[in-house]
Order: structure tokens, then sequence, then C-alpha cells
């Protein structure tokens, strides 16, 4: 979908955006204005095309991938995102799957934002406890390294001992939200 009309145009309207994830009150009250502002301009350049894009209709696109290739059934890897449309399209074409492999568990309704325009109106990576998840992982990694020499990890204190004693989380402890 071509929301903006040039280069300059979008290159205008990016301008003073947050790059990255919004941090804070304020730089989340931007991202969400911006991007209502986009999805208004969407809408003004071509608001028929806007009714069509959904995960939904990229499902059923994606079927029609399928049948102008001519295979009976799909072969799906589905990464980040594509796990979201690779179970929304198992859901609409059950019997049109062979193989599908998804990298993930996507809760569908935190990933939607549970349907809701009501505030708060989180990031899809904060919804789905992405942020949890990594935050778990890098400790882990932190952990493990730090209980070896800079042999085995570059990133490691060069022993066990030599970590400073950084606290890592209890086994089975979620790390928490700033």
């Amino acid at each position: 979908m071509n929301c903006l009309r040039s280069p300059e145009e979008a290159n205008a309207w990016i301008t003073g955006k947050p790059a990255g994830f919004p941090v804070g009150a304020r730089q989340r009250a931007s991202w969400i204005a911006a991007y209502r502002e986009l999805g208004r301009r969407c809408e003004r350049r071509d608001p028929e095309l806007l009714r069509h894009v959904s995960t939904a209709d990229t499902a059923r696109d994606l079927d029609r991938l399928r049948q102008a290739v001519g295979d009976r059934q799909l072969t799906y890897l589905g990464i980040s995102y594509g796990t979201f449309l690779g179970a929304t399209y198992a859901n609409l074409f059950p019997g049109k799957v062979r193989a599908m492999t998804l990298d993930s568990t996507i809760d569908a309704r935190a990933w939607t934002n549970h349907a809701s325009s009501a505030p708060p109106r989180l990031t899809t990576f904060l919804r789905t406890g992405a942020d949890l998840g990594a935050a778990a992982i890098l400790d882990q990694f932190l952990t493990r390294c730090g209980a070896t020499t800079t042999a085995r990890c570059a990133f490691s204190a060069g022993s066990p001992s030599a970590d400073g004693g950084r606290p890592s989380m209890p086994a089975g402890a979620r790390p928490t939200r700033c």
C-alpha cells in the first residue's frame, strides 16, 4: 500500500519520529499519533485497497498463489509474523496444508491487541511478551557465558569467579517489564 505520494513526502513524514521502538509515554504518544496519521493518509489514497489489508486477506492471497503454481496443498515455513499468517491460513484452509512449520507460537489475541482500540496500545512485541522472552534468553546467555572462560565465550569476564557476582534470575523466573 502506497500511502505517501513521493520519497520526499515519506522523508518529511518520518522526520522527528522516534527511531525503532518508542521509549516512554511521550515517544509512545508521538508514535501512535504518527501512525494514526499515516493510516488516515492510506485511507485517503486508496480506501478500497486498505479494506483488504489484513492477515486473513493475505492468507487468501497465499492460497491463490498456491493455486497459481498448481500445488494441491501448501508447504509453508512461517517465521516471525509468518507464524501468525501460517496459523491463519491453516484455520481458513485446513484441508489445503501439506506441511507447515511455524518457528514460534503467537498469542493471536495479544497480536491483535484483543481487537481493542482502547489504550494502552502497546507495540506488537510488547503485547506478545517478546520483550520478556528476549530478556530471559539474554540472561541465560550471560549466565552461561559468565560461567566459562574467554576462550569459550568472548563476552566472559575471564572465569566464573571474575563475573563480579552478576545476579542472574532464578530458574523458572520471568523478567518483568520496566
